[in-house]
C-alpha cells in the first residue's frame, strides 16, 4: 500500500516512516508541508491513503483535502492532531463533512497501523 506521510518535524517523519514501513509493510513517501504533499499527489497519482499532521506549513486542513482531491476525488485522507477542546470539535465537524479520518495525538503506533489496515480492508 502506498502512503504519503506529511509532517514538518523531521524526527517525527523519520520515526513514523520507519514504523509504517517495517511494521505496517507500507510503501511510504514523505512530505514536509502541504505544498509538497499536493505536488506528490499530482505527480505520482492516487495513493491508498494520505496520512498528515494537521499543523504544518502550507495548505492544511480542509484546504489540503480540497487541493489533493482536485486530481483524485476519492483519495482517502486522515489527520493526526494534538488539538483539544473546541478547536478539536470544530475540526472534527469540518473533516467529517469531507469524509476524512481524524486521530488525536499522541496516537499509538500499533493502533495507527491497525486503524489504517482496517480502513483499507486489510
Amino acid at each position: 500500500m502506498r502512503i504519503p506521510l506529511v509532517n514538518d518535524e523531521p524526527s517525527v517523519r523519520e520515526a513514523m516512516t520507519a514504523f509504517l514501513v517495517h511494521v505496517g509493510k507500507f510503501d511510504v513517501e514523505t512530505a514536509a508541508d502541504g505544498d509538497e504533499a499536493i505536488r506528490m499527489c499530482r505527480v505520482k497519482g492516487h495513493f491508498d491513503f494520505v496520512l498528515t499532521d494537521f499543523r504544518h506549513p502550507g495548505p492544511r486542513g480542509t484546504e489540503l483535502v480540497r487541493r489533493i482531491r482536485e486530481n483524485s476525488p476519492t483519495q482517502r485522507i486522515a489527520f493526526v492532531t494534538g488539538l483539544t477542546g473546541d478547536e478539536m470539535q470544530r475540526l472534527r465537524s469540518e473533516l467529517a463533512e469531507l469524509s476524512v479520518m481524524l486521530w488525536e495525538a499522541p496516537v499509538q503506533p500499533f493502533e495507527l497501523v491497525n486503524s489504517i489496515n482496517s480502513l483499507l480492508g486489510e
